[in-house]
Order: C-alpha cells, then sequence, then structure tokens
C-alpha cells in the first residue's frame, strides 16, 4: 500500500473525529452524550470506525506516531463488548484521546503536504 493511500485513510479518520466533534456539541458536552442512548450508539459508531480505519493503515512511520494498537484494542473491545463498555473510559477517550489524536493527524497531514 502505498502512503498517499494511508494519508486517504488518515483524512478519513479525521471526518469521523469531526463527526464526533458534531455529536459532542450537539448533545452539549460529553457526559450529555452518554446519558442519551443515541448520542451514546453514535459516538460509539465513529470510535469503531476510527478503529477499522487504523487497522487498515500500511505505513510503519504512520503508525509509530499514533497510538495503533490501543485504538484497534479498543474498536474490539466496542464490538465485541457492546452494551457493557465502561461508560467513564468512554468519556476519557472522547475527552482526551480523540483530541490528541486529531492534533498528530493534523501534523503528519500537514508534513506530508509540506515540500522536502
Amino acid at each position: 500500500m502505498s502512503l498517499e493511500a494511508d494519508q486517504i485513510r488518515l483524512e478519513s479518520i479525521l471526518e469521523w473525529i469531526k463527526e464526533l466533534e458534531w455529536i459532542i456539541a450537539k448533545h452539549g458536552s460529553v457526559d450529555k452524550v452518554l446519558k442519551d442512548r443515541e448520542g451514546e450508539y453514535a459516538s460509539s459508531l465513529c470510535l469503531l470506525q476510527i478503529g477499522e480505519i487504523v487497522g487498515t493503515l500500511q505505513s510503519a512511520e504512520i503508525l509509530a506516531s499514533i497510538p495503533a494498537r490501543e485504538i484497534k484494542s479498543f474498536r474490539n473491545l466496542i464490538v465485541h463488548n457492546y452494551g457493557t463498555v465502561n461508560l467513564q473510559i468512554v468519556k476519557g477517550v472522547l475527552l482526551t484521546d480523540i483530541p490528541e489524536l486529531r492534533v498528530i493527524i493534523e501534523t503528519i497531514l500537514k508534513s506530508k503536504k509540506e515540500p522536502s
């Protein structure tokens, strides 16, 4: 797989992160998202999709730059334990990990677009 294909995948992850941000903004807070069944399901779907895409990344450089193993493990937790996932863990992911991932991905994409 080409680095270009992985860049497209990273852009797709950013779109899912934007969806999460929209869901949070619509509800007013992460707490309100997780207290609303629809919000919980919608945010879980976004997290699942991010994990799926991370699982398709091929570039060793990109994989070393993101917490790929943790993201894929969290995806598996959502898929295989749906309905019993600890919402405090999800809250931490939404409040801390997703914003950090966004910064990392934006930095990677910016560096790939800059001339060498």
